[in-house]
């Protein structure tokens, strides 16, 4: 029988890119989701579109804004919106 406590901790690997792929992951608690991206993998503007492409369907998806920090840091370095459809840089 399949446990319910091993889907609690699946994580997801999406390959929006040639070679970039965003890495869902649980957010235990919160209705929030996460994810993780290396930029080293971009390295076409056709890949940093698609995952520009992939961060506004979440937004659309999940109706709200889409923040963006780097791993490990509580800072928030650019916001999708989708009401407006547009990006927003924080800093």
């Amino acid at each position: 029988m399949h446990e319910l406590t091993e889907d609690v901790f699946t994580v997801a690997h999406v390959q929006i890119g040639a070679d970039v792929i965003v890495t869902l992951y649980p957010s235990l608690g919160t209705d929030a989701v996460w994810f993780d991206f290396d930029t080293r993998e971009m390295r076409s503007q056709a890949e940093v579109d698609a995952l520009c492409e992939f961060i506004r369907t979440l937004g659309r998806l999940v109706d709200g804004p889409v923040e963006l920090s780097y791993e490990g840091g509580s800072r928030v370095f650019a916001v999708y919106e989708p009401q407006g459809d547009e990006f927003r840089w924080t800093y």
